[in-house]
């Protein structure tokens, strides 16, 4: 019997205040007078005397995904401290690095509480505890993700190199997808040298482990959600090219979140879907980023902006945009459950199904 399968939004973000010494939930300073924030709480109608609370946040997330209709579940994404090629963490309390901290233990424990929800877990490659921490959270994990400019990933380090060469080897074994922020991050700040660091948010330092047998999925399509970088969508179009024309065994893929936003040149879509197949674009929304028409976008309208369920509108948008590219049959909306399967971790969704029943009947 052909298996069932499930629209997964890949991309959905969670983030709190916290505090220096959280385990959880925690950001910077700097995070706050960041674009991304500042917009955040526009949309969101939290005016400047709104104390965001990690509760706040976490129920803005929670009242988006129970209430989704379109989407079956939505991979929650962990986000690791900054470290140091030595592997000291570079944390509020030792160099004060990390921007945004997101915790593997709650994003793992709040998708192990609630039915629609999966942990995208994060691991930065130069813990000295790397491999152990793959190893603690893979089983309910779907993917893991990294932003190589925020979580100041330097490539070009040779000691840098050595534990990158472990970390991808344990993804392979583990079968584990790398979720790989690409293009100039708008929203989450790097702590340093922003310039040298934002282009290793190019995918093409991932050649080595694509060689290897790594799944990467690449967000974004290459694209920044204001800055429209040609350069570094080319590298996603080159690394694709290259894997048809040299017959590469990749598992190279791209997701679609935070392209049908309000700031895309829509004509550079066009030339994402006729050179990406649609067979490994996954689907994904970037939540809590806007998802709206521009259109939508006049004077005074985000004040009812806030009641909107973003997930489902960004579904909605999709479900309408690809089909010109793509026709009626497209499958983007499943290819991540597919995805699973094929690396044989669809398990991980049938034991969330099973869960569903056994709680809801």
């Amino acid at each position: 019997m052909p298996i069932e399968l499930k629209t997964i939004d890949n991309h959905v973000h969670i983030a709190g205040p916290g505090d220096r010494s959280s385990n959880d939930l925690y950001w910077h300073d700097r995070f706050e007078k960041g674009i991304g924030f500042r917009g955040l709480k526009f949309l969101k109608g939290w005016w400047p005397f709104t104390k965001v609370t990690n509760q706040l946040m976490i129920n803005a997330l929670l009242k988006q995904t129970r209430t989704m209709k379109r989407i079956d579940y939505a991979v929650v994404l962990a986000f690791d401290h900054v470290y140091d090629v030595d592997g000291n963490c570079m944390g509020p309390d030792n160099g004060d690095k990390t921007t945004l901290f997101v915790g593997n233990d709650f994003v793992d424990t709040l998708c192990t509480q609630n039915r629609n929800l999966l942990p995208g877990i994060s691991v930065h490659p130069f813990r000295n505890d790397a491999v152990e921490e793959l190893d603690r959270y893979h089983k309910n994990a779907v993917l893991c993700k990294w932003m190589a400019s925020a979580q100041l990933i330097d490539f070009e380090n040779p000691k840098g190199k050595v534990k990158l060469d472990i970390f991808f080897d344990k993804l392979v074994h583990l079968k584990l997808p790398l979720l790989y922020h690409t293009g100039v991050e708008t929203s989450i700040p790097c702590a340093e040298g922003e310039e040298r660091y934002n282009k290793f948010n190019s995918p093409s330092w991932l050649r080595g482990a694509l060689d290897k047998g790594v799944t990467v999925i690449v967000a974004h399509c290459g694209c920044s959600y204001f800055a429209h970088q040609d350069d570094v969508r080319e590298e996603v179009f080159a690394l694709f090219r290259e894997m048809r024309e040299e017959s590469k065994n990749w598992k190279l893929y791209a997701d679609i979140s935070a392209l049908f936003s309000p700031d895309r040149k829509w004509e550079k879509l066009v030339e994402i879907f006729d050179k990406i197949p649609k067979e490994r674009l996954i689907y994904g929304s970037d939540f809590p980023n806007p998802a709206k028409d521009k259109k939508e976008f006049v004077l005074f309208t985000y004040l009812k902006y806030k009641s909107i369920n973003l997930i489902d509108n960004y579904f909605k948008i999709s479900n309408r945009e690809l089909p010109k590219y793509y026709g009626q049959n497209h499958g983007v909306f499943s290819n991540f459950h597919q995805l699973l399967i094929d690396l044989d971790r669809g398990d991980i969704i049938e034991n969330k199904e099973e869960q569903k029943r056994r709680w809801y009947g």
